[in-house]
Parts: C-alpha cells; structure tokens; sequence
C-alpha cells in the first residue's frame, strides 16, 4: 500500500500507501535510466493499456474535473513514450465487494479485473482509521499481486481532509496524480526511513533535488509561505522511472 501525507508546515500531507503481495519491481532495476539509489523503487509494473479509470459517481464535478486533468497529463506523456493512452477514465459504480471489505483483503477481490482500477471516493473517518490510515493521510492505492502479476488495484481518497483543510482542495489535483503513479508501478521517489544504497532517503533532501521536485514525493505541504504546495507537473524523475516501467529507454 503506498498513500500521501499532507502535512502542515513544515510538516508534509500524507499522501499515500500501496499494498503489493509477492511482485516488486526488481525484474527491472536495471533499467539504464535509474539511479542506484532508486533500483528498488519499482512495484510490479501495470502492463496492458489502457488502464480503464472506473471513478466513483460520488465525486463532484470540481473533483472529476481535477481526475479527467491528471489523467490527461499521464496520457500524454504515454503518447509521447510510446504512442498510446496509459489511462481511460469512466464513470463506474464500485463494486460491493471493494466496499465491504477491507482493499487490503486481496483474497476478496479476486474476480477484479488487473486492467480496471476503481478510485473510490471516502468521507467516513471511521472507515478511514479501519484502513490503517489517519486522518491527514488524503490519498492510498491498493495493489494486490500473485503469481508476478498485477491482479487488483484501488484508489482511495479521503476528501474529509481535503476540505477540512484551509486550501486543500487544491492540492487535489496533485494527490489524484501521485496516486495514478502508484497504479502504473512507481514506489514513492525516496523513502522516510532510513536510507539504503538502493533506495534513498527522503530526510534532508533540499526541494531543488529531483526525488523532492517529484510528484511521487511522498509528501506534499500544506502550509508554504505562498501556500499549499502544489505538484501538477510531471517531473524528469516521474517520466524516467515510468520509462523504466514501460520498457521504453
């Protein structure tokens, strides 16, 4: 599982989490355009396109609005990579059994479809804290793997922080695009904990460096002195990892 922190400053929001079982990324850490400190950066990649984007019809104009942008921006760096689409937005209803079990249950979700992802729209603190996240967590993406393959993925977003927060609502837009990262097989650009020599620390890196600058950072602030810090912009980082994933250097 891999989810956003939105964090007041200098805190960071808390953006989002992943949960992968038995595939990660390393089949193809030798991707020429990787940096040693990010070879395990990769989950198991997403690999028939387009990924169709079922979204919630719960979510408001605005916020479909911020979705279909997003989407359009990983489009176009797929046409531009390698000719097609990555992601097909729809509007979907969630299934029940997504929604009556815990996105963690792999087991449960087993009649999905790999090449659909559902973004689910979530209010409910409650429901929220039973998912092992709080409350300044806005976005987490599921993914459940077997066998070395992709089987199930979800994203959910908890707008109860994002309109509880001042502005927050326009970090929407970036929250939606870190997460739709996720589903494509991108790890967050660096990591909280301690670092490794596979995969760097997020601790002290100034904001000009290129893991920081990333729209896979895991964090995002929420109080600048310019205000909310915003990424709605793929960065070198983003497109060359994903370039990895796409087997297109």
């Amino acid at each position: 599982m891999r989810g956003y922190k939105l964090l007041n400053f200098p805190v960071l929001a808390g953006m989002f989490s992943v949960i992968a079982s038995g595939c990660n990324g390393n089949e193809i850490s030798n991707c020429p355009l990787l940096s040693a400190d990010q070879s395990a950066s990769l989950m198991a990649p997403a690999l028939d396109f387009p990924l169709t984007v079922a979204v919630d019809p719960r979510f408001t104009l605005r916020e479909n609005t911020y979705i279909s942008q997003a989407v359009h921006k990983w489009n176009a760096f797929g046409q531009n990579t390698i000719g097609h689409d990555l992601f097909k937005a729809v509007s979907g209803t969630v299934p029940g059994n997504l929604m009556e079990t815990t996105p963690m249950d792999c087991g449960r979700l087993s009649d999905l479809d790999a090449k659909t992802l559902f973004v689910v729209r979530e209010l409910n603190e409650d429901n929220w804290k039973s998912m092992g996240f709080n409350p300044g967590i806005p976005g987490a993406t599921f993914r459940c793997t077997g066998g070395g393959s992709l089987t199930a993925q979800s994203i959910f977003i908890y707008d109860q922080f994002i309109y509880s927060e001042n502005q927050g609502a326009n970090q929407f837009e970036s929250v939606i695009l870190h997460e739709l990262g996720h589903t494509l097989g991108l790890d967050h650009s660096c990591i909280d904990k301690s670092g490794q020599p596979n995969y760097a620390a997020c601790a002290n890196l100034p904001d000009s460096h290129p893991y920081h600058q990333a729209v896979m950072f895991p964090s995002l602030r929420m109080r600048l002195l310019n205000g909310p810090e915003i990424k709605e912009t793929l960065s070198s980082n983003d497109q060359s990892r994903t370039r990895c994933l796409l087997n297109a250097y």
